[in-house]
């Protein structure tokens, strides 16, 4: 992904990257374009089967931990500690 590294994503830049407009990334994902806008001002995040997350890294570019990042970016620093706190190791974050 041509993002800068010390740009923090969001979902609309998400959006962006994929050139997609709210109409276009709700037909793309299956859902309603009321659910893309409401993920673009964070009223929620994307509850969304795994063919759909698949569809949306390919659209953008994006790795599962930029989306993470995006559409939650509360958690993303949890998961190593989480990880760690069961002996599961770590993984990397490009936030």
């Amino acid at each position: 992904m041509a993002e800068e590294q010390n740009t923090p994503l969001t979902p609309v830049r998400i959006r962006e990257l994929a050139k997609l407009t709210q109409t276009k990334m709700s037909a793309l994902l299956d859902v309603r374009q009321g659910t893309v806008s409401d993920w673009d001002t964070r009223k929620s995040v994307p509850r969304l089967k795994p063919s759909q997350w698949l569809l949306l890294m390919s659209a953008s570019g994006c790795t599962p931990e930029q989306l993470v990042a995006a559409y939650e970016p509360e958690e993303i620093a949890t998961i190593p500690i989480r990880l760690q706190a069961l002996g599961l190791g770590s993984v990397s974050s490009e936030n």
